[in-house]
């Protein structure tokens, strides 16, 4: 694929100062507050050309599975392997695209409804709810957990781009955090390891007694820990999930057309600005 030439890169190298030209658009129209066309953007490579103008962006908390990072062949790996310790058909790796991001016990529970209803000899579907079905769905996440551990940077890579945006972020001096709804001592573990060469300031996942995406509790501390008003925030994710816990926090979300949900989730999600390559997000930065 070849590389995706960025204003916001060429700016940078021609400038000792990084000015973009959405920001020269706002010093030309101070008085100017709704939304502007951006018209100096190669055509297409936006999913919509209306980018919000609201607020200067002074940090992005970024999602990790399909955001960051491609995580889905470990996972389906990990879920595989405890699902025929338990005797029950594993699933093509690809399928394992619909049921991450909410967290490995609901990506545990759907794998075991697809499982069950592929097999004669079992009459009904899991039942979430059924203290019998409660326990299989026990067994198996400790069992993906355990092998989950063991293998859960062993294929997982950046996505293309990932990592020169990450390194155009920071010489920015644009602060960066994750949130992802995987367990928080994997989320730590995985960044610590594939991302180690960034610096993020904050880096959560999911943890006990604390609600996951979409609830807003987790985007706010980490506002919190930032010191930075969430309307200071871009948060880039691939799922409603993370469209909606931005929303319900005041921060600015932002698609990513590479992940594991569609371009239509997306946008049923309501989220207005969907980038095709991660370059594209430093020409949101205003």
């Amino acid at each position: 694929m070849a590389p995706v030439e960025c204003q916001a890169i060429r700016r940078r190298n021609q400038q000792d100062s990084f000015i973009p030209q959405s920001a020269i658009r706002q010093i030309n129209h101070s008085k100017q507050e709704e939304e502007t066309k951006v018209d100096d953007i190669k055509p297409g490579r936006f999913q919509n050309g209306w980018v919000s103008m609201r607020t200067k962006v002074r940090a992005i908390l970024f999602d990790l599975d399909g955001t960051l990072l491609n995580t889905i062949r470990d996972i389906g790996i990990a879920t595989n392997h405890a699902l025929k310790e338990h005797n029950l058909p594993g699933h093509n790796l690809k399928a394992y695209r619909d049921m991450v991001g909410g967290g490995l016990r609901n990506l545990v529970e759907q794998s075991l409804q697809r499982s069950t209803t592929a097999r004669d000899n079992i009459p009904n579907i899991v039942n979430v709810k059924e203290s019998s079905d409660k326990s299989l769905i026990d067994n198996v996440l400790k069992s993906v957990l355990h092998k989950y551990n063991e293998c859960c940077c062993e294929y997982t890579k950046p996505y293309p781009g990932i990592t020169d945006l990450l390194k155009e972020l920071a010489a920015l001096k644009i602060p960066m955090s994750i949130l992802s709804n995987k367990d928080h001592d994997l989320t730590v573990k995985i960044v610590s390891k594939i991302l180690e060469d960034h610096k993020f300031e904050v880096v959560l996942g999911a943890r006990e007694g604390i609600p996951k995406k979409p609830n807003p509790q987790s985007t706010l501390e980490v506002s919190e820990k930032m010191n930075i008003s969430p309307v200071n925030f871009l948060f880039v994710g691939d799922t409603s999930a993370d469209v909606q816990a931005a929303k319900a926090s005041k921060m600015e979300p932002v698609g990513v057309s590479w992940g594991y949900r569609s371009i239509e989730h997306l946008k049923q999600a309501g989220v207005k600005n969907i980038i095709n390559h991660p370059l594209e997000l430093l020409d949101l930065i205003v």
